[in-house]
């Protein structure tokens, strides 16, 4: 069995706000259980003044892939920049 591959993106809205291949890969290897810390960052410029839903979103080539297992925390910081 070949490893298994996570991609993990910001979407605004349920719209992917970057190309497929995410803000973040991790590559395991043939059966391997793997944790690290994720950081991503990006600047969205969304010009509107209604509410806006942010969401982080995980896909994988294969297998299983997890996010927040075992009770672990994750936090999304958004700011607003006045232009």
């Amino acid at each position: 069995m070949s490893g298994v591959i996570s991609f993990y993106t910001i979407a605004r809205d349920a719209n992917n706000l970057v190309t497929n291949a995410g803000l973040a890969k991790i590559e395991s290897g043939n059966d391997s259980y793997i944790r690290v810390p994720i950081s991503m960052t990006y600047l969205d410029s969304p010009s509107t003044t209604s509410a806006i839903t942010y969401q982080v979103y995980l896909r994988r080539n294969a297998g299983t892939a997890f996010l927040n297992i075992d009770n672990t925390v994750s936090s999304i910081t958004c700011m607003e920049i006045k232009g």
